[in-house]
């Protein structure tokens, strides 16, 4: 398989090449400068394993658990699992009872059964292209969101609108029936800002080259919960750019938690965290520099390389079959 414009003879996927290099494929970024920092670790090692990049949204083959059994008794498997947000979603027992070495997991919020599944970050989406960082007072925008209205994002968005004082219960109930006639821009609630609910779904709002410069000029990026998962490639894609990252609760992993990621759990407290953020430019330089860090030694593509790493060298060797307890 191509990565990054490099031939592995030891990466494959369970769909075609076309499907990876597609424009709509938002990891193949991400996912694949992890590979070739995974590769270059492991020099000589790299005989030893074969990357298996499954997907099952895109299954290309019916075949797709053959080669498994056909390997793993030689190779070391490792499967990269990509596009299931869905926390709750089973694992594939197909896939995860065959020889494979181990597995890693985008949105795995709890330890599974298998002794060979491991947590793996979401990362950034391909169509948000890296920029230079620049310090964080300079920016022009102070406050910035622009991402799809939905039920999990309600907490957030009535918190702008004239209706604020009214229980979550009965925005849940009528939300719906009166979205479309409450006003989704609110750029002014905040000095200098930039929010935006669309009213579409994912990347129904501005272009990517847009949404690329608003970041990469924002101070504050607020980063409410995904339609299915808590995570969203919107906390890497502000990590990356070092902006301030305020976000919902997220799952206990390694790359969360201990971030310096502000957490909210009532965002009817976001106005005064705002205030005392754009009041105290000398502490948004500190978390600027200090997300900075954690982007580079906790959730970039090299540093994820070295966790994978790290993680093969202390798996068992492989078994026979792995079951479920």
């Amino acid at each position: 398989m191509k990565i990054k414009g490099i031939e592995y003879d030891n990466v494959v996927a369970n769909f075609a090449q076309e499907t990876w290099e597609d424009d709509s494929n938002f990891e193949q970024e991400y996912m694949g400068n992890i590979i070739a920092n995974l590769h270059t670790l492991l020099g000589a090692e790299a005989k030893d394993y074969i990357i298996l990049i499954y997907s099952h949204l895109w299954i290309a083959k019916d075949n797709r658990y053959d080669f498994i059994a056909q390997h793993g008794d030689t190779k070391k498997i490792v499967v990269l699992y990509l596009s299931d947000e869905d926390p709750s979603s089973p694992l594939p027992d197909e896939l995860m009872s065959k020889k494979v070495f181990a597995v890693f997991k985008t949105s795995l919020v709890k330890d599974g059964p298998y002794p060979n599944l491991y947590k793996f970050p979401l990362g950034y989406a391909a169509s948000t292209k890296h920029r230079p960082v620049t310090e964080i007072n300079t920016r022009k925008t102070n406050v910035y969101f622009s991402g799809a209205l939905h039920n999990t994002r309600l907490p957030l968005f009535k918190n702008f609108t004239f209706f604020r004082a009214l229980p979550q219960w009965y925005w849940i109930r009528v939300f719906h029936q009166f979205k479309k006639y409450v006003p989704h821009n609110y750029n002014g609630h905040y000095p200098d800002s930039h929010i935006q609910f669309n009213k579409g779904g994912f990347r129904s709002g501005m272009t990517p080259d847009k949404y690329t410069e608003l970041l990469y000029n924002s101070k504050i990026v607020l980063c409410p919960t995904g339609i299915l998962s808590q995570e969203t490639l919107r906390h890497y894609e502000a990590m990356r750019a070092g902006c301030i990252v305020i976000s919902d609760p997220l799952p206990d992993t390694f790359y969360y938690t201990g971030s310096p990621m502000i957490i909210m759990h009532d965002w009817s407290k976001l106005d005064a965290l705002v205030k005392d953020l754009l009041g105290n430019p000398q502490r948004m330089s500190e978390i600027q520099q200090k997300t900075l860090a954690w982007w580079k030694d906790v959730c970039s593509e090299e540093a994820v390389a070295q966790y994978m790493l790290d993680t093969l060298r202390r798996q068992p060797k492989p078994r026979a079959a792995a079951t479920a307890q």
